[in-house]
């Protein structure tokens, strides 16, 4: 858009914000961001066709927050936050189960 013979960005720039600087990013910041684009890639990859629970599993345990898992698999992070403590709760449950039945056999 044009005023007065001056761009929106001139106009901008006049006014002092300087959108031109935000824009500039680092070399670091650059890389950053492209490895993370890829990590996210490979991680949805990977746990396609899974539930969506063994989905939640396999991306906590490759260490991801819930609010990344949330972002990755198109949910909120409060569900992401119900299913992992439901897997917990079902792991600690395992976890009696064996000792157990272990314990029945000596």
């Amino acid at each position: 858009m044009i005023y007065n013979g001056a761009s929106a960005f001139d106009l901008e720039r006049n006014l002092g914000t300087p959108r031109w600087n935000q824009m500039a990013k680092t070399p670091e910041k650059l890389l950053l961001d492209k490895i993370d684009r890829i990590f996210r890639v490979i991680a949805v990859t990977a746990t396609k066709g899974l539930k969506r629970r063994e989905q939640i599993s396999l991306l906590n345990q490759a260490g991801l927050q819930p609010k990344d898992i949330a972002e990755l698999l198109g949910t909120s992070s409060n569900t992401v936050r119900v299913e992992l403590v439901a897997l917990r709760k079902k792991h600690r449950g395992r976890k009696g189960r064996i000792r157990g039945k272990g314990a029945e056999e000596n």
